[in-house]
C-alpha cells in the first residue's frame, strides 16, 4: 500500500509542479503561490518552488534576481537542479551576463542530457556571435 501512496504523491507533486510553472509563464506566479508552498512543503528538496519564483521574477523583468535565487536551488536542491540550471541559463542571457552564461552553457552542454542540454545546444547561435561581440568591446577598452 506505502508504495502505492508514494507513487502517487510523486505523481501529484510532478503534475502540481506543472501546473505551477504554466502559471508562472503565464504571469500568474501569484495564483500559483499555493501550489507552490504545497510542493515546497512535500518535496522540500526539490528546484521546483524556486524554479516557479524565479519565473515570475523573469516575467517581471528582474532577470538578475532570478539568477541570485537559481544560483541557491543548484547548490541546495537534491532533485531539479539540472532545470534550474537550464533556467539559470536563460536568465543570464537575459541579464546580459554572458560569460557567465557561456560557460554555463558549456557544462550543461557537456554534463546534462535531454532538454537542457538541448536548450544549451539551442543557445548557441545566440551566444557564440554575442561572445564574439564582447571579446571585441573588451579589447577596445583595453586599447
Amino acid at each position: 500500500m506505502s508504495d502505492v501512496v508514494g507513487w502517487t504523491l510523486r505523481d501529484d507533486l510532478q503534475l502540481m509542479a506543472e501546473i505551477a510553472v504554466s502559471a508562472s509563464v503565464r504571469g500568474l506566479g501569484s495564483c500559483a503561490t499555493p501550489i507552490v508552498e504545497a510542493i515546497a512543503h512535500f518535496a522540500p528538496d526539490h528546484a521546483a518552488p524556486t524554479i516557479c519564483h524565479a519565473l515570475t521574477v523573469l516575467g517581471a523583468g528582474d532577470a538578475s534576481q532570478a539568477v541570485a535565487m537559481l544560483e541557491t536551488a543548484t547548490r541546495t536542491a537534491r532533485r531539479g537542479a539540472d532545470a534550474a540550471r537550464g533556467l539559470m541559463l536563460l536568465a543570464l542571457v537575459m541579464a546580459e551576463r554572458l560569460t557567465e552564461a557561456r560557460e554555463l552553457q558549456h557544462t550543461l552542454m557537456n554534463g546534462s542530457s535531454g532538454a537542457v542540454r538541448r536548450l544549451a545546444q539551442s543557445l548557441e547561435p545566440l551566444l557564440a556571435p554575442a561572445m564574439r561581440n564582447n571579446d571585441q568591446r573588451e579589447k577596445e577598452i583595453i586599447a
